[in-house]
This record gives C-alpha cells, sequence and structure tokens, in this order.
C-alpha cells in the first residue's frame, strides 16, 4: 500500500512541475543505445487544449525559446538555457490557430519575429513584451517565412488582381528596429500567363559596396496547357533596379527551394536536382541530378542543402544525404538511411550536420561521412524541427512538439 502511494505521489509532483512549466528531469538512458546525455528538457504545453507544435529553438543570450499552443492561443516561452528554469511567457492573445511551428520565427538584434497566417509580431526577446503587431489587408497572402539582411526584416506577399485569377508577388520590408513597421516595396513581381510566388531569398555585398538581393520565384500556370516553373533573380537593393531574371532556370521547383552563397556561385535545391549558378550573371554552372524528375520518393521537396569547407552537403526524402564539390558538383561520398523528410533545416557545427528527420534526431560526421547518432527523444516522441547549437556551452536544442530538450554536444 505504501509503495501504491509512494507512485501515486510521485506522479502528482510530477504533472504538477508540468503544469507550471518547471524543467523535467530527463529519465536516466533507456538503454545503450541512447547516445546524447541530456541535460535538462521542459513541458511546453499550459493546458490540455494545447495543439503540439513548437518554433525551431532560438538562442538569444542566455535563454532559449519555444513555443506552445494555449487553448487558441499561441505562447512562446523563453527558458534559461543551462538549466531550463522559466524566464517569461509570451502570448499572442489570439484565441485563433496561428499554428507557429518550424520556420515561423526570426530572431534579429534581440527581436524575435513570428510569421503567422496574415500576421506578423515583434516580440522583445529580453522580457516577452510585444514590440509591435501586424496584420496584412484580407486582399494580401503572407507566408510564415521571414528573412533579414540584418538591417530589414524582408516578408513575401501575394496581391490578388481584382479582375485576374492570377497573383502578383511582392517583397516588402521594414526596418528591423522599426517601433512600428514601416513597410517599403522592395520588389514586384508580375503575374501573367504565371501566379507568382517568391519561394527563398538571401543577401550579400557585392565587392561595389551595393547591398544585393538573390531569390527564387515560383510560378504556377493559369492558362490550359502553361505548366509551371521556377525562376532565379538577382536585385541590386542599393540602386533599385534589377540585374538578372533567369525565366524557368530550374524547371523542376521544390517545397522551398533554399538558397546558399560563396563568392563566385549562388546554390539552390530543386525538386530532383542540386543547381550551381554564376552569382553575377546567373548563368548555370553544373546540375547534380539526384533522381528523375517526378519520381515522389527521391525528390528533394522537404529537403535542404549547406556548403561545407568548398562542398555542398544536400538531403532529400529518400534517405540520402550527398556531399558534392561545390566547383563542379561532383559527389564526395553518398550515405544512406538518414531518414525521409526533414523536420526542419540542416545546421553543421564542428564537421557535424544535426538534423531531425523520420522523427529522430540524427548527427552526421561530414569528414567521413558516416552516421554518428540515430535516436528518438527521451520521451517517446516525435523529433522535430531544426536543432539549435549553443557554440559557447556546446549545448543543443531541440522539441518532440511536446517538450523541449537540452543535450551536450557529443565529443
Amino acid at each position: 500500500m505504501k509503495t501504491i502511494l509512494y507512485q501515486i505521489a510521485l506522479g502528482l509532483i510530477f504533472l504538477a512541475a508540468c503544469r507550471k512549466n518547471d524543467p523535467v528531469p530527463i529519465p536516466p538512458d533507456p538503454g545503450p543505445e541512447q547516445k546524447l546525455e541530456y541535460v535538462w528538457s521542459s513541458y511546453l504545453p499550459s493546458d490540455s487544449l494545447v495543439l503540439y507544435t513548437s518554433i525551431d529553438p532560438q538562442i538569444n543570450n542566455g535563454a532559449v525559446l519555444f513555443s506552445t499552443t494555449n487553448g487558441s492561443s499561441e505562447i512562446v516561452k523563453s527558458f534559461n538555457k543551462l538549466t531550463g528554469e522559466l524566464n517569461w511567457e509570451w502570448s499572442d492573445n489570439n484565441y485563433q490557430r496561428n499554428y507557429l511551428n518550424n520556420e515561423n520565427a526570426l530572431l534579429v538584434n534581440n527581436v524575435l519575429f513570428l510569421g503567422a497566417k496574415h500576421t506578423i509580431y515583434a516580440i522583445n526577446a529580453a522580457n516577452g513584451s510585444t514590440r509591435w503587431t501586424y496584420t496584412w489587408p484580407a486582399e494580401v497572402y503572407g507566408d510564415i517565412y521571414l528573412y533579414t539582411d540584418g538591417q530589414y526584416l524582408y516578408h513575401r506577399i501575394m496581391v490578388e488582381h481584382p479582375k485576374l485569377p492570377a497573383y502578383d508577388a511582392y517583397i516588402m520590408r521594414t526596418p528591423v528596429d522599426a517601433t512600428a513597421p514601416q513597410w517599403d516595396t522592395v520588389f514586384i513581381d508580375p503575374a501573367d500567363t504565371h501566379s507568382k510566388r517568391f519561394k527563398s531569398l538571401n543577401f550579400f555585398t557585392r565587392t561595389d559596396g551595393h547591398e544585393m538581393m538573390v531569390g527564387v520565384v515560383d510560378a504556377a500556370g493559369i492558362e490550359d496547357g502553361v505548366s509551371g516553373k521556377t525562376s532565379l533573380f538577382l536585385y541590386d537593393l542599393t540602386a533599385e533596379n534589377l540585374v538578372y531574371y533567369k525565366d524557368n532556370a530550374m524547371p523542376n521547383g521544390a517545397f522551398l527551394n533554399p538558397l546558399q552563397l560563396d563568392q563566385d556561385k549562388v546554390y539552390v535545391l530543386g525538386g530532383w536536382a542540386v543547381h550551381a549558378f554564376d552569382l553575377q550573371t546567373g548563368e548555370e554552372v553544373w546540375t547534380y541530378q539526384h533522381a528523375t524528375p517526378g519520381d515522389p520518393n527521391r525528390s528533394f521537396a522537404s529537403g535542404d542543402l549547406l556548403l561545407y569547407k568548398g562542398n555542398i552537403v544536400a538531403k532529400n526524402r529518400d534517405g540520402i544525404m550527398v556531399m558534392l564539390d561545390a566547383t563542379n558538383g561532383k559527389k564526395v561520398w553518398s550515405l544512406s538511411e538518414t531518414g525521409s523528410n526533414l523536420g526542419g533545416r540542416l545546421r553543421i557545427f564542428k564537421d557535424y550536420a544535426y538534423f531531425t528527420s523520420s522523427n529522430n534526431l540524427m548527427v552526421v560526421n561530414l569528414s567521413l561521412g558516416e552516421l554518428l547518432i540515430n535516436e528518438r527523444p527521451p520521451s517517446g516522441n516525435w523529433a522535430e524541427g531544426t536543432v539549435a547549437i549553443d557554440e559557447t556551452n556546446n549545448l543543443l536544442f531541440y522539441n518532440d512538439r511536446v517538450s523541449g530538450f537540452c543535450a551536450k554536444i557529443p565529443e
């Protein structure tokens, strides 16, 4: 009887800790296959009506930020990154499903920006106070993805034509440090036979000092017999003019088309290929064709690519990660069994790639092309989102949609 009462008491203490959002101790290693050493975890939901999602963890000085849903309001929580102690909690008080998860968040200059449906929130990441809130008009279709060049916040929107079943694509921006948004139209890609949607953006400074923006625009046909296409463009932000627009540069687009830049090339992840273009001219340099276009099981639709020591690391949904020579696109190595769809983006730290895939956390040695860690979170739930890396304290952070985790980076 005493044993039963003791177990009940422990259970009540555990539930109380969850409700107060105090750190929940990680249980001992469940078995020899558990390789990561966990420091703390924290149960994220605040009530029974939670929607199990979280933004990608954001590291801000001594804190790490996660999110959850409280009833129908979105919640952001700041935790001490070393101990898991709760610092502050923010709510949009919207009482509508905004679905904050994965790449909704962008942290710039101590301001957390959240892209949610048609609304953007700017939050003081130090104390959780709302800096500003902006909702686009009803005829504007925004998205959750936000970009920055360090000075401005960029947002992609579509605006419906009043008389045509098509959409123009807009890139808008506002100063990061503005106390209220001051939107300025940067670039418009008008709909013609295709509706337009910007897919990804990146920024760099040219040798002459001009601030440049490179991006991908996806187009869906709006007339019978007109197929979709994916184009590449370069825009001079300083001179306010279009440098080039390579129509249908990538015939087979992808869900995100992430970009990477080096000094003279832009690398783009297509639907079934990795493309390299001359950054200044937009001319194709090489293409690595990973699989036959149209194959649903081998596409890069939920993939990513990163630069690593003169190479490109790319991951797709057939469980294969490849390293390509960035100069010519030749394969350096190929690694199978790295999971199918990525839960977030790839992260690289000290010759290792960290990511969630097929509901597990994975670590790959990029020098050798070897999978070192492939494990489920200690909770047994599904690993989600992008892994955040604290390089100062050698810690990593991720979530399983229910709890936020902190673990030591393996030596």
